[in-house]
């Protein structure tokens, strides 16, 4: 059997720059992978990482590395509403208040028909988001298919008519109280 050895290339001072070569062992073997340059340098003959390298060792990202918070899903599910852009912010907080109001005020809801309320708010977030990539991107590929996306904004628009459904579509009054009408009443 072939004996691996670690030699060190000394590119970077020898700090962790080792590569590996295969030795004939006394059966006359050669060696497949003689030679260690600057793209074998981390791996063995077989391709793997050698053993100690700090390259085969840590993870791609580190903690706290934000390489991963590019697109605009993996943020909005990392931080939220404060992903979203400060327009789009606004626009469905108006839209949360609008469907709030049409439902006769926050204190003529119940916790069923808040929770309702709120994930409705949500479905408008991420079918918002669906349509600004389709918007910028287009609904066809480069090679004329159609893309994922749209698949996934149908059924973003049919979940946000389940949940439209749910909460209503028809306006209701916000009760009254009797001080409040003859305040009302005291203002004309």
């Amino acid at each position: 059997m072939a004996e691996i050895e670690a030699v060190n290339t000394g590119a970077n001072g020898g700090a962790g720059d080792t590569a590996s070569r295969v030795h004939p062992d006394g059966d006359g073997g050669v060696s497949t992978s003689e030679a260690v340059g600057p793209d074998t340098a981390d791996r063995d003959c077989l391709g793997r990482f050698v053993p100690g390298n700090a390259a085969g060792a840590s993870p791609r990202f580190q903690d706290g590395n934000r390489a991963a918070l590019r697109h605009g899903v993996r943020a909005f599910e990392a931080r939220g509403d404060a992903a979203l852009a400060p327009d789009l912010r606004v626009s469905i907080e108006d839209f949360r208040a609008a469907v709030i109001e049409d439902r006769g005020g926050i204190t003529n809801l119940t916790a069923i028909e808040a929770g309702y309320i709120s994930k409705l708010t949500d479905v408008e977030v991420m079918c918002r988001l669906l349509m600004a990539d389709l918007r910028s991107r287009g609904v066809f590929t480069a090679k004329g298919r159609v893309r994922g996306t749209f698949t996934k904004l149908l059924e973003v628009m049919d979940r946000w008519d389940r949940y439209a459904t749910r909460v209503g579509t028809d306006r209701r009054a916000r009760p009254v109280t009797f001080a409040q009408q003859v305040r009302e009443a005291g203002r004309e």
